[in-house]
């Protein structure tokens, strides 16, 4: 905008006042203006900030909806394992039950009196109580750990049972080993051999559970009498 002119020859002083009336005559219109848009500059700075905490409030809320599905999928996920591991020991013990079963049903009759070189084993179980059975000298060492793990079944032998199989893809492991007490020999079930080679003609053994996390080192084993 044109807001004042000066034509021709004048004076420096004139000049000056001129000057001066424009500047006074349009100062007002010019602070207006100065004033509109400093409020434009704070409106659009306001806006900005709202914006940038509305962007960071809701980068905060998508950040906590992540960690919630993502605890909730943790949750679900131990849970599930938590059935599953439930479910296969529930499995596992119905396995044991079966193979107790048939494999009480399996075991070799004790060799009557004409058995001369019949081997006679006493096993103290943790319980106190013992066993006492004799075996052919030719049965595997397996045939003892079998009796003692399916005493109580061998207990009930009068109650009719049904003849069972051995459970389909189930590993059975002994929870325990047989072992001499004075000297201490460890007669290890995945060692095999005959009765009568690894004992002789007779001996006293006891049940020594197995713990899972012990030390596979002969020094920190220890033999416990659980009579």
């Amino acid at each position: 905008s044109v807001v004042g002119r000066i034509a021709g020859l004048t004076t420096p002083s004139e000049v000056v006042n001129k000057l001066r009336t424009v500047v006074t005559s349009n100062s007002e219109p010019l602070e207006r203006l100065r004033s509109s848009r400093a409020e434009q500059q704070a409106s659009r700075s306001l806006r900005e900030e709202q914006d940038s905490a509305y962007e960071r409030s809701l980068a905060i809320d998508r950040e906590r909806a992540r960690q919630r599905r993502e605890a909730e999928l943790a949750r679900q996920r131990e849970e599930q394992e938590a059935a599953d591991r439930q479910a296969a020991e529930e499995q596992r013990l119905r396995d044991l039950a079966q193979w107790k079963l048939w494999r009480g049903q399996s075991l070799s009759a004790e060799p009557g009196p004409d058995v001369k070189d019949a081997v006679r084993i006493s096993v103290r179980l943790p319980s106190g109580e013992r066993i006492m059975r004799k075996f052919a000298p030719d049965a595997d060492i397996e045939e003892i750990y079998a009796v003692v793990e399916c005493y109580e079944i061998l207990q009930e032998q009068d109650t009719e049972r049904p003849v069972v199989s051995a459970p389909e893809g189930f590993v059975h492991h002994y929870g325990f080993r047989l072992v001499s007490p004075m000297p201490r020999v460890v007669y290890a079930v995945d060692e095999g051999g005959s009765i009568r080679e690894k004992i002789g003609r007779g001996g006293n053994l006891l049940v020594e559970p197995i713990d899972e996390d012990e030390d596979d080192a002969d020094d920190d084993e220890v033999v416990t009498d659980m009579s």
